[in-house]
């Protein structure tokens, strides 16, 4: 196999600043997925994470579209449950598509319609807590559907997906005693854990 150079332009906070969203940190963690239509490009990116200086934003993810393999591409800001930490997008072989992701929140966002016209929220920490049934490895009450104005979190909120079957997928995460980077000021006693611990939890998507 061989690499060709790509006709894809830099994703740089210019193109974040002509769309008209706010960015410290700029674009940079990513991932990119094929729509239903075979034809549509769709690259979710984070712009802001809680890293930035001096404000430490969490913004929703920079969603990118390309329906000419890449040449060109259109940006929008994604809807404000959809933030903000490394993205992970998936289509399923029905259809769907999935993203996956958050912070200080922890979330999985399904779109039905495919292409991201419409999306459900779902919150991990909130589903896993039903399933869970040792509270010992239930995320706590106080970090169920986090939003960005928390200031802390439970988790790293790096995710991963994968595909089961043309309607059912897996994601999975982490439960930590304090957040990738250290979020947790603010946090309350009963939220700490000691160490990490990964889960993995099936979803139908239909």
């Amino acid at each position: 196999p061989s690499l060709s150079p790509s006709s894809l332009p830099s994703l740089s906070t210019k193109h974040v600043l002509a769309a008209g969203i706010r960015s410290e940190e700029g674009p940079n963690e990513n991932d990119v997925v094929l729509l239903k239509d075979g034809k549509t490009l769709l690259c979710v990116i984070r712009v802001d994470g809680g890293d930035g200086t001096p404000h430490s934003y969490h913004s929703p993810y920079l969603l990118a579209t390309s329906t000419d393999m890449a040449k060109t591409w259109t940006f929008k800001q994604a809807p404000p449950a959809l933030l903000s930490a490394r993205p992970r997008a998936l289509v399923l072989d029905g259809g769907t598509l999935i993203v996956s992701g958050g912070r200080p929140g922890l979330g999985v966002w399904v779109s039905k319609d495919g292409f991201g016209d419409h999306w459900e929220a779902f919150d991990i920490p909130t589903e896993h807590n039903k399933l869970m049934a040792d509270p010992t490895q239930r995320f706590c009450g106080a970090f169920l559907n986090a939003n960005s104005s928390l200031g802390w979190a439970q988790t790293g909120a790096y995710t991963a997906l994968a595909p089961l079957s043309p309607t059912t997928a897996v994601v999975c995460y982490d439960r930590q005693g304090a957040g990738s980077g250290g979020y947790r000021k603010g946090m309350p006693a009963d939220c700490g854990v000691n160490g990490s611990q990964v889960y993995c939890l099936r979803f139908t998507a239909e």
